[in-house]
């Protein structure tokens, strides 16, 4: 077999596998990730005991999520649960419109620099206290907080005003000269709680689109403050306020989530059907696709590599779905140690990776190869990045054997010809999905450069 390389880009992730099924009937499925869990009786039974007469549906999460902090959560899975579980400012609507959240649409002065948004009436904690701007005063600065430590900080809040200040004003070599303070980000609350008024340091166009982004969601300053990072750990202190709050969590089996009584906000609570939503956590994608086959979930996510090609795809009458994401599957590699500081290096790499081989042969036609970084569905002033990007043409051809004799000429440039000189890479990847076998091909292929990787 012929063998190839990976890259600082490596391939698009814009297709994700899945199987679902209507009313917990296997042969009438649809589509997306499974998990691990007790039996359809069990987790029925016990829903059915907290709710009364509860209507619900059991689908696959994931593994045990890493954390349901809003502000330090980086994952699509914890993310999918904090936006059921917390609802920012604002929405994103069906159509992918920004529509009212916690918050009215906000009003921006004419130079795009203040935001003011009004609350709605009536807001409220799962807990049945009070919800106010305020709230989200304090989970904004927490944001901008460095002790925080919020992994999308910079992303979501480093446009607003005061920003460097509360990170303590860092020099071009990241060093802090003065004493953070996350207070001086301007982002105030008015006296009764009513409004919230932002201010940003120049015109960010989809400031609106951020205020619907899930770590933009507030958390309960007392909460939060009385139990440290426990506070989201467990149901009895995890205060939120979006439509399901979690009324059970069993790590490693479930989570399952309850209608919030509390709810006040931008959904139309006649489209809360669900009393209850099972949240599954199987260690593997083997352990998912078993609780769909036995009819205990409904819907997953991740079923087994080599189960895929016996799959029969939904629009052929199976349960098997392929749906689009918008996403990019790629390499981080530690560009301030060398040799990745060498730009002709960490070129080489990418090239070395051919992603048609990656996406249609490893991960069997569920991803896209990546010639760009930014793959389809973003738009800018001129219509789709993706088709104006680089004067409409690929920035890495898809001719993989001229990619690896360019790749092999760039790391003699570079110093290190055939490998020779080269240290061992460290390659870190966690066990789901394809990643193992991802890393496993990125060994060999960069092993056509003459390198060794030890795959963590």
């Amino acid at each position: 077999m012929k063998m190839k390389n990976v890259a600082a880009v490596a391939m698009a992730g814009c297709m994700a596998a899945s199987l679902a099924a209507c009313g917990g009937s296997a042969s009438t499925a649809a589509s997306t990730e499974t998990s691990t869990a007790a039996s359809t009786e069990a987790a029925t039974s016990e829903a059915t005991e907290a709710t009364g007469d509860a209507t619900g549906f059991t689908v696959q999460l994931g593994p045990n999520p890493e954390t349901l902090d809003p502000a330090l959560n980086s994952s699509i899975d914890g993310a999918n649960t904090i936006i059921t579980t917390f609802e920012p400012l604002l929405l994103i609507d069906e159509n992918n419109e920004v529509v009212p959240g916690q918050a009215e649409l906000p009003e921006v002065s004419e130079d795009g620099l203040t935001w003011t948004f009004t609350m709605k009436d009536g807001l409220k904690w799962s807990d049945g206290s009070d919800l106010t701007a305020k709230d989200f005063e304090y989970s904004f600065k927490r944001l901008a907080c460095p002790d925080t430590a919020a992994p999308y900080g910079e992303t979501v809040v480093g446009m607003i005003d005061g920003y460097k200040d509360a990170i303590g004003n860092p020099d071009a070599d990241g060093n802090t000269t003065t004493d953070p303070d996350w207070d001086a980000l301007n982002v105030h609350a008015s006296e009764d709680g009513k409004t919230l008024t932002v201010q940003l340091s120049y015109p960010c166009s989809y400031f609106d689109k951020l205020c619907a982004f899930a770590a933009m969601s507030p958390v309960q300053q007392a909460t939060v403050e009385a139990n440290g990072d426990a506070w989201c750990t467990q149901p009895d202190t995890f205060v939120c306020n979006g439509p399901y709050m979690i009324s059970d969590w069993i790590p490693s089996e479930r989570i399952v989530l309850s209608k919030n009584p509390n709810y006040n906000g931008g959904w139309d609570t006649s489209k809360i059907v669900s009393d209850t939503i099972t949240l599954l956590l199987p260690e593997d994608s083997s352990a998912a696709y078993a609780a769909y086959n036995s009819g205990e979930a409904q819907l997953i996510k991740d079923v087994p590599t080599d189960e895929i090609p016996s799959l029969t795809k939904a629009e052929d009458g199976g349960d098997f779905y392929v749906d689009t994401i918008l996403g990019t599957y790629y390499i981080s590699l530690n560009d301030q140690k060398e040799p990745f500081t060498n730009a002709k290096v960490r070129k080489a790499l990418s090239l070395a990776i051919d992603r048609d081989y990656v996406a249609n042969t490893i991960m069997q036609g569920t991803y896209e190869p990546a010639y760009n970084f930014v793959g389809p569905g973003i738009v800018d002033e001129n219509g789709m990045f993706y088709d104006n990007a680089n004067g409409g043409e690929r920035y890495i051809s898809d001719d993989y054997d001229a990619n690896l004799e360019e790749a092999k000429q760039l790391m003699a440039d570079a110093g290190y010809p055939n490998g020779e000189g080269f240290p061992t890479i460290e390659y870190s990847a966690n066990d789901a999905g394809y990643h193992i076998p991802v890393a496993e091909y990125v060994q060999q292929a960069w092993g056509e450069l003459g390198i060794t990787v030890n795959i963590n």
